[in-house]
């Protein structure tokens, strides 16, 4: 299963092992799902991580998660999300990408549900409906 995870997942899962963001980070870990990333995605993801000074090995473990073969390349840009225009670079990822699901915390992302067929779930909803 590919999916997009937003960086609010790598912030929930730093600070608490057991939440649902810890969870599905050891998913794509064991390589029970794959994380699709773009440039804009891994570039906000590493500034985030830097900022909340992350141990090493949480750091290292972040970089193992954006895997070349999981790298999308968006063709245009998207404009759904007028409110935080920043939270469009997950559609983007997801659309070009063919992800199965988005999973975040973000209420922007969360408020649409669906985009262009690709459910978009609460880590916690997406770990009960596909394990961990």
């Amino acid at each position: 299963m590919k999916i997009v995870i937003d960086t609010n997942l790598f912030v929930a899962g730093y600070f608490n092992k057991d939440s649902a963001s810890a969870k599905i980070l050891k998913m794509i870990k064991r390589g029970k799902i794959q994380a699709l990333w773009t440039e804009e995605i891994k570039k906000e993801v590493e500034r985030i991580i830097k900022n909340i000074k992350a141990r090493k090995k949480f750091q290292k473990e972040v970089k193992e998660i954006f895997r070349e073969e999981n790298k999308v390349e968006p063709r245009f840009k998207i404009k759904e999300i007028k409110e935080d225009p920043d939270d469009n670079k997950f559609l983007e990822c997801a659309y070009f990408g063919k992800a199965q699901a988005i999973v975040s915390n973000d209420k922007h992302l969360l408020s649409l549900n669906w985009f262009r067929g690709v459910p978009i779930y609460t880590p916690k909803t997406f770990v009960e409906l596909f394990g961990g």
